[in-house]
């Protein structure tokens, strides 16, 4: 099965404040979006016809992103993935380790869309059904995430997707995208 890596996102504290500590070209920020329903607003980097981009997103409101924030400090909170079929792809996750956030309930029948997470794993999956997977043109080319097991890493079979010791983001021609300061 086809996955492609749709975004990487974070959560900060404020996105302008984090826009001031890292810097990137005026054509590659979306524009900044409320979503007082999630409780967050949040910013798009790369361009729109680029997969594996960046977002940035601020919690205003109480709920999960708040609740988050306040635990675990700004930092990574999610990768989102892109599937031809979620029933199939979770199907392949069976015994995987991974397991299937209480969050999903709420958007599965409606968005065909499920969160996978694991204890000690600093990172939540979004996993997104897709007519059609774009695999080229990304803003991020290889995200390196601290799994404590190979094995949760190697059964989302992306190529994107690297084990190191923190979490790191490259874009193109494997550049490091520096991300410390938000």
């Amino acid at each position: 099965m086809k996955v492609g890596l749709n975004h990487v996102a974070f959560l900060v504290s404020n996105i302008e404040s984090a826009l001031e500590a890292v810097s990137f070209p005026n054509d590659l920020l979306g524009k900044i979006e409320e979503f007082p329903s999630e409780g967050t607003r949040e910013l798009y980097i790369g361009k729109d016809n680029q997969m594996g981009r960046l977002l940035l997103m601020e919690a205003i409101g109480d709920g999960p992103y708040k609740s988050a924030l306040e635990k675990r400090g700004p930092g990574l909170h999610h990768i989102a993935l892109d599937v031809e079929n979620v029933d199939t792809y979770v199907g392949q996750l069976t015994g995987s380790g991974w397991l299937m956030h209480p969050a999903s309930l709420k958007f599965y029948n409606h968005n065909r869309q499920v969160y996978l997470s694991r204890p000690a794993t600093p990172v939540l999956m979004e996993i997104q059904e897709r007519k059609e997977i774009m695999n080229g043109n990304h803003f991020i080319e290889r995200v390196v995430v601290p799994f404590k097991e190979l094995r949760l890493l190697e059964s989302l079979a992306c190529s994107k997707l690297a084990i190191g010791d923190r979490v790191q983001i490259f874009g193109q021609n494997n550049e490091e995208i520096k991300l410390h300061g938000i």
